[in-house]
């Protein structure tokens, strides 16, 4: 929402937790119109009391139906083929800068519970779970810092700032003050993040799901902004950076650079999200460095989507495949030199096929022991 209303040339400017401008739907002198606040989706005006999200605002601002509104966003975002003649409006007053350009102090951070450092019992119970060495997830938790220990699932009472469990009853904005009120249970985590704290993701240890009302449950929960490399600020001189896609690649990386001896020359960085793109903050971290990107070898995926006309299309992608060429075009702008390093073909020892960085630490030895994967984490000269 707040990237949109910046992009439409609205003149932001930070409010506490919320972004502030002039209302585009009435006249006014000071404004009315927030941005974010309990929910970053949407947007209110106070004035007019005009409320919604990215399609309801550009619907109203540009008198359009639903479906035209979700078409020209998808165009404007390059998620579907432009469109001729659709464009973010002109400048009214003066150029605002884009929210995802904002310095990082005026950018809001998710917030975060209490985590402490893994002891060596729930670090051993890690490696196992995740088919690791103890020393390279070690390393991680202990030396790195990425990784530490948390209960979840809880959430976060604004009112107090306290860090409360779910009702399992009522669900997220229940104060557990009722007799029907079930406190949902706690499950020991490990929690991936580094010192920005701009993103974070949960896992259990056991290496279990998280259990809904519905379903199979989750495997992880994770906060907004999965936009941020987790790591990229932190590589310091080290000009050789492994860049993987989510928490247990990240923990794999540090197992295979542990084993080579390689954690003093290559810096571990990690997306925690196949659809997003790295965002700008980060990209001059990667200035001048040496990236070789982990591509998980993704199946085919097919999302089936109607148009305003009722045409049916269906788009096929491997996200890994097309998060490596998202990311190299980034970081290559950026100043980095980039190389993949593709994982496909390679089986595990049980048979199955290999499709992240984790599953190759569950091949046999043979595998292991090739040149060319040998290669992937000392050679670095490209």
């Amino acid at each position: 929402m707040a990237d949109v209303c910046a992009k439409d040339n609205l003149v932001v400017r930070k409010m506490g937790r919320m972004l502030q401008a002039r209302c585009p739907f009435h006249e006014e002198k000071s404004g009315s119109f927030t941005i974010g606040g309990r929910s970053p989706a949407r947007a209110h005006c106070f004035g007019c009391s005009w409320d919604g999200d990215i399609f309801d605002y550009w619907q109203k601002r540009h008198a359009l139906t639903f479906p035209q509104a979700v078409e020209q966003l998808a165009s404007l975002c390059g998620v579907s083929p432009r469109i001729k003649g659709v464009a973010w409006a002109a400048p009214k007053a003066k150029v605002v800068t884009r929210v995802t350009q904002l310095p990082p102090e005026l950018r809001e951070k998710p917030p975060l519970p209490r985590m402490r450092q893994l002891r060596d019992d729930e670090i051993e119970q890690l490696a196992r779970v995740r088919g690791l060495s103890v020393q390279g997830v070690s390393m991680a938790a202990k030396v790195f810092r990425r990784v530490g220990f948390s209960p979840w699932p809880m959430w976060r009472r604004l009112a107090s700032g306290r860090w409360l469990p779910m009702c399992a009853t009522h669900g997220l904005k229940c104060h557990l003050n009722t007799p029907e009120c079930v406190e949902r249970p706690l499950y020991p985590s490990w929690v991936v993040t580094d010192d920005e704290r701009r993103v974070a993701e949960f896992r259990r240890l056991d290496g279990e799901r998280y259990p809904l009302k519905e379903g199979e449950g989750i495997k992880s929960w994770s906060t907004a902004g999965k936009n941020w490399p987790v790591g990229a600020a932190d590589m310091g001189q080290r000009m050789c950076v492994l860049l993987v896609e989510g928490s247990p690649d990240m923990l794999a990386a540090y197992h295979f650079l542990w084993g080579f001896g390689m954690l003093g020359k290559v810096a571990v960085v990690s997306m925690l999200g196949a659809s997003a793109r790295i965002c700008d903050e980060a990209l001059p971290y990667f200035k001048g460095k040496r990236v070789r990107i982990c591509i998980d070898a993704d199946d085919v995926q097919e999302k089936r989507t109607t148009d305003a006309k009722g045409m049916e299309h269906v788009k096929r992608t491997r996200p890994g495949y097309d998060a490596a060429a998202r990311w190299t075009e980034q970081l290559t702008a950026a100043g980095a030199a980039v190389q993949g390093f593709n994982l496909e073909g390679l089986v595990r020892a049980d048979g199955q096929s290999v499709k992240d960085l984790n599953d190759l630490a569950l091949c046999n030895a043979a595998t292991l022991e090739d040149e060319e994967i040998r290669e992937a984490f000392i050679t670095w000269d490209f």
